[in-house]
């Protein structure tokens, strides 16, 4: 039945998944991963609240999981509740230190909250891990100008435009090409 929820899931029909995963949950109840596919399904079906339900019901069997935490974060961050997604975030962070997209997705919601130092520093992160991760260099080099340091902004913007970010490229030749 889980295998066919899962193959409801891909191809979009969520209620006949939703319907599948609830007759698993009557003999699984305790399946931490089952609740996160239900929120996985809400999220697809835009349901947030009900996504973040779920994602709650799956941390509070299996609280070792980055991704649902990760993917808690993202559906609070949909909500603009920024302090409980950077929370999440940072504790996808905790427990797997390699976890890129939320170092990504905690920088975005630092520089959201006018937090630049801390959104550069998980931009530097991203950027260690993934040295070719273009939109990390562009995000930072957006940073950097919101603090005034234009030539350092203009080098990562660069940089981001010679990996390919077409946004990149058209910025650095409005704003750094002079």
């Amino acid at each position: 039945i889980i295998s066919r929820a899962g193959a409801y899931a891909q191809m979009g029909q969520n209620d006949s998944a939703l319907a599948d995963y609830n007759k698993v949950k009557v003999m699984f109840p305790k399946y931490a991963t089952l609740y996160y596919k239900i929120g996985l399904v809400y999220d697809q079906m835009l349901e947030t609240e009900q996504a973040i339900l779920a994602y709650n019901k799956a941390i509070s069997l299996d609280s070792s999981k980055a991704e649902f935490y990760f993917n808690r974060g993202f559906d609070f961050d949909e909500l603009n509740k920024n302090e409980n997604a950077l929370k999440d975030y940072s504790r996808a962070i905790q427990l797997n230190p390699l976890y890129t997209d939320a170092y990504f997705n905690r920088a975005y919601i630092c520089d959201e909250m006018e937090n630049y130092e801390a959104a550069i520093l998980d931009y530097c992160r991203v950027i260690s891990l993934e040295s070719d991760a273009a939109d990390a260099y562009f995000n930072r080099g957006l940073t950097k100008a919101a603090l005034g340091r234009h030539s350092a902004s203009c080098d990562d913007i660069l940089k981001a435009a010679e990996l390919g970010d077409k946004t990149a490229k058209e910025y650095y030749k409005l704003n750094c090409n002079q």
